[in-house]
């Protein structure tokens, strides 16, 4: 992934242990002049802006359990992992950092994550979700 430094009122938070590595201006700028570094950097790029579409789409979902459903659904795309069942997100999430991703009360979205769970979309494991959905339509649901 490629990431600008922070601003002075921003940080990085990784929700599961991560690491970075900072390389300077000069480095990134050779990094760029290898054509098989420049497209990956580029394809970086598309994915990320292509997530951050999805999530500004997601908040124009007045209802909430609209909204959490689609997050599940990106988070699903991205960090899921096709089991028996469905699709599990694979890192913990806890309703407040799901009400934060969504802009809405910690409240509200334990409330619009047990309409889904009675609809059968989501199920609970510990602090992972699995969703009821086959991956290949996960993709479909993308489309």
């Amino acid at each position: 992934m490629v990431l600008t430094p922070p601003g002075s009122r921003e940080w990085l938070e990784a929700v599961t242990p991560a690491r970075f590595t900072a390389i300077s201006a000069r480095s990134l700028k050779m990094l760029l002049g290898h054509a098989g570094a420049a497209e990956l950097i580029a394809e970086t790029l598309v994915e990320a802006l292509r997530e951050r579409e999805a999530t500004i789409r997601n908040c124009s979902y007045v209802r909430h359990v609209e909204r959490v459903r689609e997050k599940l659904l990106q988070l699903a795309r991205v960090h899921g992992r096709a089991v028996p069942g469905g699709v599990r997100i694979d890192f913990p999430l806890t309703h407040q950092l799901l009400a934060d991703m969504v802009g809405s009360a910690r409240e509200t979205v334990s409330l619009a994550l047990a309409d889904l769970a009675r609809d059968g979309f989501v199920h609970r494991q510990s602090r992972r979700y699995l969703i009821r959905i086959d991956a290949p339509d996960l993709l479909d649901e993308a489309c």
